[in-house]
């Protein structure tokens, strides 16, 4: 499932990229260019996230591992 953000850029995305299609200006190819930036950025923000998650699960893991020791 696309969230929203996603949909909305991606749609974005898709009306800048016919705009520059059809009337090829420079200002299109600049709406276009601005498009696919803020939808690759928003894939980067999405990546971190699931890094930091990854990191901080794997964390979590090591700590399910950990055996106490026992005092005799």
């Amino acid at each position: 499932m696309v969230s929203e953000k996603a949909n909305d850029l991606l749609n974005k995305f898709g009306s800048a990229q016919f705009d520059f299609i059809v009337w090829n200006t420079p200002d299109n190819l600049v709406a276009r260019d601005k498009a696919r930036q803020e939808i690759s950025d928003y894939i980067a923000e999405l990546e971190a996230e699931s890094e930091r998650f990854t990191v901080h699960g794997d964390i979590e893991r090591q700590d399910d591992k950990w055996i106490p020791e026992v005092q005799e």
